[in-house]
């Protein structure tokens, strides 16, 4: 839904435009997958599941009352709110992958990204204090990075282990077809 990072090419594999599924829809395929293989837990392959999203699909599971354990991927966005992520909690999300990518808001700027550090320390924080695992991904080498900047990312890593419980990381590479790729003169 979002798909402006500089780096990314997931809607280029998904296609465009970028289309919400129903809940309920989500809820009947949880339902089946459930009972057809016998599951306990699903995780959803969206790159980014919305905070509006998750918000409705946790108020319809506790209301139908599943008993299955979900994981899914996100970006670090403000409307991660304790509350939120407490509600996720209760409905049954125990992982989430987080997109940090960058410990540096210059950086993160030229991803384009979308997100500050503060705001995914708070986001990560709230995740971490309503007991969902959380697995923060960053990435080393986006073109113009300085290796003071990338020192930034290796700190606030250090800094905030207490609550970074599990880390991805990965070096830049230039996806076919990515901004970065298409416009490389802009980095």
């Amino acid at each position: 839904y979002w798909s402006k990072c500089a780096f990314c090419t997931h809607s280029l594999a998904y296609g465009l435009p970028y289309q919400v599924r129903d809940t309920e829809k989500i809820l009947d395929d949880v339902t089946e997958l459930s009972q057809k293989y016998g599951t306990t837990h699903i995780a959803f392959s969206d790159e980014g599941t919305s905070p509006s999203v998750i918000n409705k699909l946790s108020d319809e599971i506790e209301k139908h009352g599943h008993k299955i354990k979900f994981s899914t991927s996100i970006r670090p966005e403000k409307q991660f709110t304790p509350e939120l992520c407490r509600k996720m909690a209760a409905a049954g999300f125990r992982e989430v992958y987080i997109g940090l990518e960058s410990g540096c808001d210059r950086v993160l700027d030229r991803i384009r990204k979308g997100t500050t550090v503060t705001d995914s320390v708070g986001i990560i924080r709230n995740i971490y204090e309503a007991g969902i695992w959380d697995h923060v991904y960053v990435m080393f080498g986006f073109p113009g990075e300085s290796m003071a900047e990338a020192h930034q990312t290796f700190e606030l890593i250090l800094r905030h282990k207490d609550i970074i419980r599990s880390l991805g990381i990965s070096n830049f590479s230039v996806g076919r077809n990515s901004l970065v790729m298409c416009h490389p003169e802009n980095y």
